[in-house]
Order: structure tokens, then sequence, then C-alpha cells
């Protein structure tokens, strides 16, 4: 009986240190402050350059995030529509970087994006994902670039206004 119980603890810890592990990866992922939307809200002054970069990695985060949400937990809507709406995003914004003669950012989002640990850590992780992406463009939109760039900035604030809309019903359907 004595070793049965040694082994209970044994599991109970190990259980309790991949927890820990998760949890800390996912930390340092989020917390990653250059990139995306949480570089753009802390940089000061954004060239064209950087606004296009700081757009275009926020769009390759959240497509990410959707792919990892979708091979996870299947075809669930929202995250089926808005992951084709950021692939049409990113062709938009990879069009204005070769328009501009500027070299799009590489789209590795391994350091950036953490697989959520269940349906409803990925609505709340895409909500607050989406929010700081409406607060990127609305930043970007107060600046002065080319109309093209203006234009496609506006267009991406909208439509990520629809989809947090989305995201908060999805979560308000999983809270039910």
């Amino acid at each position: 009986m004595h070793w049965i119980f040694k082994r209970r603890w044994r599991l109970i810890l190990i259980g309790i240190m991949v927890v820990v592990y998760l949890l800390s990866a996912r930390a340092e992922a989020e917390s990653n402050s250059d990139y995306g939307a949480n570089g753009a809200l802390r940089d000061s002054t954004i060239t064209l350059q950087e606004a296009l970069t700081y757009a275009l990695e926020d769009e390759y985060a959240a497509r990410d995030r959707y792919k990892a949400i979708l091979t996870r937990y299947g075809s669930k809507i929202p995250f089926q529509q808005t992951l084709q709406s950021k692939v049409k995003d990113i062709k938009a914004l990879e069009g204005l970087c070769t328009q501009h003669n500027i070299k799009p950012p590489m789209s590795d989002t391994s350091n950036v994006i953490a697989p959520p640990l269940t349906l409803y850590q990925a609505f709340q992780d895409s909500i607050r994902a989406e929010t700081n992406n409406i607060a990127m463009y609305e930043k970007l939109l107060k600046e002065s670039y080319p109309e093209e760039v203006t234009s496609q900035f506006n267009r991406l604030h909208t439509t990520s206004k629809k989809q947090l809309a989305a995201l908060n019903f999805g979560l308000a359907q999983q809270q039910k």
C-alpha cells in the first residue's frame, strides 16, 4: 500500500510539472514584445516599412493561431472563416510590400504562438489578439502613409472588428 501511495504522488508531481511547463511556454510566447501588434503598440514612431512589417507579423501570428486551433479542435466557427480572411489579408499586405519595394518579414511565428490548452482558451487568446490587432490598426491609421496603405489598414481594422464580434459570440456560446 505504501508503494502505491508513492506512485500516485509521483504521477501527480509529473502532472503538475507538465502543466507548469505548458503555462510557462504560453507566457513566454505571449510576452514577445517586438512582434506584430505588441511591437507596434510600443513603438513611438512607425515608418511605412515598420507599419507593414508589424501588420504582416500580426496577421501571420493570427493565421498560425487559427491553424493551430483548427488542427487541435477541428473545423470550428468562427475560426475557419477567420483563417480564410487572414490569408487574404496577408496577400494584400504582401502586395503593398512589393508595391513599395519593402521586403516582407519572415512568417516564423513559432516563438510567438502557443497552442491553446482548451477551446475556451482558444477563444480568449483570439479575442485578446484581435483586440490588440484593432488597437494597432487604430494607431497606424493616425499616421501619414500613402493612400493605398491607409485604405488597406482601414479595411483590416474593420475586418478585425467583425472578427472580434464573431469571437465574442463564439465565446458566449462556449459558456452556455
